[in-house]
């Protein structure tokens, strides 16, 4: 894991190139956090004492759902979908003609929604490019009006 999370840190790689190795382990991390939700004894389940008493249930699959489980492991869900929401008011579908999907993604990224698929209007391709853009830009900066 150093040897990987060492390569991903690495500035003298071209900025493409590290954001493809930041996105890479950071999809690692979603799969594995993903992966062990549904054991019994993983370290990624959740104790009885941490849900939130005023949690409401969000269908994994939804959009909400998708943000929430992306960018939820970067304790920034909240922000992610209030992003979303003033982008594409949550609309997978969202397409202004330039800018495509739930967070209004430019055509600047189009290696980027290749990587994980090529469908901009795929909930979980856009959030995750967005997740990516989110980590390599240090927050919220390339969604303008919109930033939390």
């Amino acid at each position: 894991m150093t040897a990987l999370a060492s390569r991903a840190d690495d500035t003298s790689a071209h900025p493409r190139v590290r954001l493809l190795r930041a996105g890479r382990l950071a999809a690692l991390v979603a799969v594995i956090a993903v992966a062990g939700a549904g054991c019994k004894y993983s370290v990624f389940a959740p104790s009885p004492q941490a849900a939130a008493p005023q949690a409401v249930a969000v269908a994994a699959s939804s959009p909400e759902g998708i943000i929430r489980q992306v960018f939820g492991p970067l304790g920034v869900a909240d922000q992610a979908v209030g992003v979303a929401a003033c982008e594409s008011g949550l609309n997978p579908g969202a397409d202004s003609g330039t800018y495509k999907g739930l967070f209004q993604l430019g055509p600047h990224l189009a290696g980027s929604v290749d990587a994980y698929g090529g469908d901009w209007f795929d909930p979980m391709t856009n959030t995750l490019v967005a997740r990516d853009l989110y980590v390599s830009h240090g927050g919220w900066s390339s969604w303008g009006a919109c930033r939390r």
